[in-house]
């Protein structure tokens, strides 16, 4: 029998922490041991990184997905796609308005272990005080200690199923989630819904329906606001917080200045944040919440992954296909449906635009795909290559040359389609087993876990306020 199960060799080996040459054993689904280069390994099965570069798994800590009866087909079609990107974990949000999230939980658990291709975690979307009062149980009985929270709309429902909440239930949410410990921590989506709602009308009255147009109904301040707000809150109740999708050339100031007085506050950005802007051709396909803004902001979110200003990377994944999005077709921005699917964009982009282009190190991109999540989120074992961490990794090429097509990473569609990238993903490894090689799928649904996240007590918890 051999000793190990698997061998990547030939390889450059990458984490947040720097990179160097050498051999990666796996046995068991993790790690077991880093060896020199031409380190001979007795191994089931030997991957030759031929001179390539080896990093984490990508984890995306913002994906959605259906909860329900749609979840189970849902995960098994969007995690295949996530795989070819390297994606092996992805945090995937549940809302649940009108019931509580304890059998909704159970349910989407049960189904990962027959329908997943990449490891999931979920965080629920916290939508009335019911949910707050339910928190412990979720952490404690599901291992879900992420919570998601719409705000500057309380009451409103803003998508089917998910109703934004007051400033009310944002404090006791804070409140609660901190007094749980780590890794428990708050997400928010800061956007001021209601200045924007005023906005739109005020535009559609002038008879405007161009892209544009989205972006001015939802200015910068609209972001900047409600980041402040929850800041100051997460301050009040010594809440570590975590902004999703921040889309302006402000949100990553307002994440240092919160930090010089001590709160514990991270945010990501997108790929559509990163790379389309109001005057884009595809401004149209790519219309969110919030919005796209202006080139600007695009170089100014690049400049924050680099020195810190913004943590992790996410997808903002929405699992639409073509014939969902172009039903309202795109000439009128108002009826144009929200939304693509982009987790595995996400590896392919910051190796294209920002490695090769400049803007990013090898071990920045580590941090900011997984190495930060990791920590941020409490997933153990991952976002690491050393003895005992698990292993999930992507073997990537800085070299190939890809004219971008969606169908490479499993979808009908993408912003990115046509464009040439330099930087590609050549293989994904999931607990010790290759599950993508050269684009070809090797893995099958059930491959990935739930990731159960477990509490602990906050060193520097010092209660919170009344």
């Amino acid at each position: 029998m051999a000793e190990y199960e698997l061998a990547i060799v030939g390889g450059t080996v990458v984490t947040a922490q720097g990179e160097w040459r050498g051999e990666i054993a796996v046995t068991g689904g993790r790690i077991a041991a880093l060896a020199e280069p031409g380190t001979p390994l007795d191994s089931e099965r030997t991957l030759d990184a031929g001179g390539r570069h080896v990093l984490p798994g990508v984890i995306d800590p913002h994906v959605h997905m259906p909860s329900g009866g749609d979840f189970a087909p849902i995960c098994e079609r969007e995690t295949s796609s996530f795989i070819r990107g390297g994606v092996t974990s992805a945090m995937v949000f549940v809302a649940a308005p009108d019931e509580p999230y304890g059998p909704v939980l159970a349910r989407q658990i049960a189904a990962v272990g027959s329908t997943a291709y990449c490891h999931v975690a979920f965080s629920p979307i916290i939508e009335s005080m019911e949910h707050v009062r339910e928190l412990p149980r979720l952490a404690r009985e599901h291992g879900a200690t992420s919570y998601k929270m719409y705000f500057a709309a309380g009451g409103r429902e803003l998508y089917p199923a998910t109703v934004a909440v007051d400033d009310g239930v944002l404090y006791e949410a804070l409140g609660q989630i901190a007094a749980l410990g780590d890794p428990a921590i708050a997400m928010v989506h800061a956007e001021n819904w209601e200045i924007a709602a005023v906005l739109a009308e005020r535009l559609r009255a002038e008879g405007r329906r161009d892209p544009a147009a989205w972006s001015e109904s939802r200015p910068n301040a609209l972001e900047e606001e409600c980041m402040r707000r929850a800041a100051y809150y997460a301050e009040r109740q010594r809440c570590p917080l975590y902004v999703v999708h921040m889309s302006t050339a402000e949100g990553p100031q307002v994440v240092r200045e919160a930090r010089s007085r001590g709160v514990r506050v991270d945010g990501e950005t997108c790929p559509h944040y990163l790379e389309i802007h109001a005057q884009h051709e595809r401004a149209a396909l790519a219309k969110y919440n919030p919005a796209i803004k202006w080139r600007a902001d695009n170089e100014a979110l690049w400049r924050a992954l680099g020195d810190g200003g913004v943590s992790c990377m996410g997808s903002d994944h929405i699992p639409i296909r073509w014939e969902q999005k172009s039903a309202g077709g795109f000439d009128d921005i108002w009826e144009t449906r929200g939304g693509v699917p982009g987790s595995a964009t996400i590896l392919p982009l910051l190796l294209a635009r920002g490695v090769n282009e400049g803007r990013l190190t090898l071990p920045q991109v580590a941090a900011v795909t997984s190495g930060n999540a990791a920590r941020l989120f409490g997933l153990s074992g991952k976002g690491r290559i050393e003895p005992g961490a698990d292993a999930d990794l992507v073997v990537v090429d800085l070299d190939r040359e890809v004219d971008f097509r969606a169908e490479l990473l499993g979808v009908d569609y993408s912003l990115f389609e046509g464009e040439r990238f330099r930087g590609w993903p050549v293989a994904t490894v999931l607990a010790g087993r290759v599950v993508m090689e050269e684009g070809e799928i090797a893995g099958s649904p059930g491959d990935g876990r739930y990731l159960r996240r477990e509490l602990q007590e906050r060193p520097d918890r010092r209660g919170v306020e009344s």
